[in-house]
């Protein structure tokens, strides 16, 4: 049977009929930015979050996005990249961020106990350069792994503490933005950066999208996903590789 896994990378949400406002297309939510997360609560559907690049933040909607309000409280740095709810207590939840400070990189992660309505830094004083990718162990939520640009750093106890969980894979320098784990094993199986050494933000461009390719008689389960060069990668989302 084809094997699952679980990805964490970017999302973003695609606006149909937008109008335009403050410079960003707008479907009746809230201003703040390029919408590079989004992130629905498993339990109550009706509940959206959406992380915003820009400067926007969080928002939340509790009517299915016919209304957004604004939840940053706690949240010192509000341009977002990723967004991850714990399968088990979906009023947990931890934000992903990545902006530039004093001419650098610096990414942040933080977390949320009641919905939003207030955060926590997340990374025990540590401050990492880019948050690009986040996911969950759905077996044991408090098992988080966190994309950086330098590698991906992994926390067995909800935040509280981080180390190092790039050894065994290839050394990458630069913009980790993308990874899966195996939920059966809660291991990472593997991580990728689409653009090596990235001091320009020839990043993502958009989600992911998880097809299927046909090749030499296999089917074989991929992702596609396109960066700022204009580039398609297509990636086995078994092991990662192209």
């Amino acid at each position: 049977s084809m094997q699952r896994v679980v990805f964490g990378a970017l999302a973003a949400v695609l606006a149909l009929g937008a109008t335009i406002q403050n410079g960003y297309p707008q479907v009746g939510g809230p201003p703040g930015g390029d919408v590079l997360a989004l992130a629905i609560d498993p339990s109550t559907p009706a509940t959206l979050y959406a992380g915003f690049y820009g400067g926007g933040g969080v928002f939340k909607s509790t009517n299915g996005g016919t209304s957004w309000t604004a939840v940053n409280s706690g949240l010192t740095n509000t341009d977002v990249h990723v967004l991850a709810i714990d399968p088990s207590n979906p009023s947990t939840l931890y934000v992903g961020t990545d902006g530039v400070v004093n001419g650098g990189i610096v990414g942040d992660l933080f977390k949320s106990t009641n919905g939003g309505t207030s955060w926590t830094a997340a990374i025990s004083g540590m401050q990492f350069p880019g948050g690009t990718a986040l996911a969950i162990d759905p077996s044991t939520p408090a098992t988080l792994y966190f994309g950086t640009y330098p590698g991906v750093v992994k926390s067995t106890n909800g935040g509280a503490g981080w180390a190092a969980a790039s050894a065994g894979f290839p050394t990458r320098d630069e913009s980790v933005m993308a990874l899966a784990i195996d939920p059966d094993t809660g291991k990472m199986k593997w991580y990728f950066q689409f653009t090596p050494h990235d001091v320009w933000d020839y990043d993502m461009t958009a989600p992911p999208a998880l097809i299927d390719v046909k090749r030499n008689g296999e089917t074989i389960p991929a992702l596609a996903e396109t960066n700022k060069m204009s580039l398609l990668f297509i990636l086995d989302r078994r092991t990662g590789k192209p």
